[in-house]
This record gives structure tokens, C-alpha cells and sequence, in this order.
């Protein structure tokens, strides 16, 4: 989820690249259309052939204006963890490290990934991190589905047993009298 209204500088009806000041958006999709409907298509909502078949104009607002409404829905809909979450991408952290080991790894990992801000390097640890942790989650529930597999395997081996024990022809000496065909 972003936390922010992204900036579009594409018309969402035509797809012509705009400045900032060239666009409006639509309030409910947040989706950019041009200012000026006569350089857009028919496709731009507010168009002379949508006006007609609608009747009214579909109201289109300004990018700080879509942003606070944006912002306002998100805060709207948000829970506690999500605004906890929300205060952290808007303030700064102060991070003190507790020990020379590593204080000295962050350091070499700046120095190995040629980064110039630590706050770069930091998110960086914390996005391998989390990649780490999604990738772990993937391992052990594709063990877990790997063993569940072989629980199944195993079982149907066992019926398979059983049955050729219960279907197992007897051999009796009469047998040997018989025709084969």
C-alpha cells in the first residue's frame, strides 16, 4: 500500500505525457486526465460524447487536491497497525548501534554496496531481510506440502499392499491339471 498518491504525468484516456499542471484527476479512481479536454480523446470522462451521454461533468481536482483525499481515505480505512506503520514512513528513526561488531558490518556492507547514506544502507539490510524471511516461508511450506506428499505416497503404497495380499492367487496342486488359456 502506498502511503502517498503517486504523481502521474500520463492521461489515463489518451496516454500523452503531461506536466504536473497539465492534469486533473478523478477524485474516486485517482486517475489523471487532461486538463484540456479538446487536446484529449473521447475516453477522457469529462469529454464533449461522455458529457452528452451523462448529462453532468464527473468533478476532476488537482493533484494536492487528490492527494488530501487520498490521505484522508487512507487514515479513513486504516487500522491501528497500519497508522503505527504510517507514523514510521512519515518520521524519521534514529537508530544507535549497540556494539563495534555492528556498527563495523553496516559499515562494510556500505562499503561493499558503495552507498552513500546510511539510511539507504539500513533500509537495504531490512529489505534483504524481509526477502530473506519470504523466501524461508516459501522453503518451509513447500517442505511441509513435500511431506504431506509423502505421507499420501506412503499410504497408497500401503492399500496397494494390502490389496495384492487380499487378491493374491493361492497356488494349489489341482492347478497344474488345469488348461492354461
Amino acid at each position: 500500500m502506498k502511503t502517498k498518491l503517486e504523481i502521474k504525468l500520463q492521461c489515463d484516456a489518451c496516454a500523452a505525457t503531461r506536466k504536473k499542471n497539465e492534469l486533473v484527476y478523478d477524485a474516486e479512481t485517482f486517475k489523471a486526465y487532461c486538463t484540456n479536454i479538446s487536446v484529449c480523446n473521447d475516453k477522457h470522462p469529462n469529454s464533449y460524447h461522455n458529457f452528452a451521454e451523462r448529462g453532468t461533468q464527473i468533478p476532476l481536482v488537482t493533484y494536492s487536491e487528490a492527494a488530501e483525499t487520498y490521505r484522508s481515505k487512507l487514515l479513513a480505512d486504516a487500522d491501528k497497525d497500519t497508522l503505527r506503520a504510517l507514523e514510521l514512513t512519515e518520521k524519521p528513526t534514529t537508530i544507535r548501534f549497540e556494539n563495534f561488531e555492528l556498527a563495523k558490518y553496516v559499515m562494510a556492507i556500505r562499503d561493499q554496496r558503495e552507498m552513500a547514506s546510511m539510511n539507504a544502507v539500513i533500509m537495504d539490510i531490512i529489505k534483504d531481510h524481509m526477502t530473506m524471511m519470504t523466501d524461508a516461508k516459501a522453503i518451509i511450506h513447500s517442505g511441509t506440502v513435500l511431506e504431506q506428499k509423502q505421507e499420501e505416497i506412503a499410504e497408497q503404497q500401503e492399500r496397494i499392499e494390502d490389496l495384492k495380499t487380499v487378491n493374491k492367487p493361492t497356488y494349489t496342486p489341482k492347478d497344474d491339471s488345469e488348461d492354461v488359456i
